[in-house]
């Protein structure tokens, strides 16, 4: 079985920020990383600009362009994808939304539960004011 999405810019987008992030966050959560991290790919295609800029833990400054960030999402779900295929892995993405200071300013906490065969457990959570994911 295989789910197709199909996004592109548009105007009506434009206009309202926090129904574009709305998009953007149920494409994330109905995208299933069982089926291939090609689903990921094409969410982060269609929402982010090709001058993006992403700041990491593990980096020493921002990174910047789609490209490279395109590749560093492509070596952490695909793993991923070989663990649920391969190894019986379950993974759970839960989006918490949390309102920022202006009225139309909206962010997100994430979590991703990691569920593993027996019984292991681990969970990641983040959200921008902390500064990215952590293991809890």
């Amino acid at each position: 079985m295989s789910a197709q999405h199909h996004f592109g810019p548009g105007d009506q987008w434009d206009r309202d920020l926090y129904a574009r992030e709305r998009v953007l966050n149920s494409a994330i959560i109905a995208a299933d990383i069982s089926r291939g991290w090609e689903e990921y790919l094409e969410i982060f295609d269609a929402f982010y600009a090709d001058d993006v800029e992403v700041t990491a833990d593990t980096e020493t400054g921002p990174i910047r362009g789609k490209d490279r960030i395109r590749s560093l999402l492509f070596n952490f779900l695909a793993p991923l994808h070989v663990m649920v295929e391969i190894g019986g892995l379950a993974i759970h993405v839960r989006e918490s939304p949390i309102h920022g200071d202006a009225a139309d300013e909206t962010h997100s906490a994430w979590s991703v539960n990691l569920i593993g065969c027996p019984a292991g457990r681990a969970r990641l959570t983040g959200a921008p004011s902390e500064g990215g994911p952590t293991r809890a």
